[in-house]
């Protein structure tokens, strides 16, 4: 919401610290749905080099967990991060 009302510096900066406490923990779902919030939240800041490496981190911890479905949105999301797209997905 924030990263779409134009408050790209709060967005980036939440997202950041959500992907930080998830790592406190064990749960590899979690921690990849912060990152696919996170990347969606950097392209849309026009920060498509570190988007695409948040989501390659999704994809490999998709991948870590078995999760296929997982791995095919962060593939998705890379795909389009990859094609210059902007203005987030969905």
């Amino acid at each position: 919401i924030l990263a779409r009302g134009g408050e790209s510096a709060a967005a980036v900066r939440l997202a950041s610290e959500s992907v930080g406490l998830a790592d406190t923990t064990d749960f590899l779902h979690l921690r990849w749905h912060t990152r696919m919030s996170r990347a969606a939240v950097l392209q849309m800041a026009g920060n498509g080099p570190d988007a695409r490496l948040v989501a390659q981190e999704a994809m490999r911890l998709a991948g870590q967990k078995g999760a296929i479905v997982g791995g095919d949105a962060a593939g998705r999301l890379l795909t389009t991060l990859e094609g210059g797209e902007t203005g987030g997905p969905g």
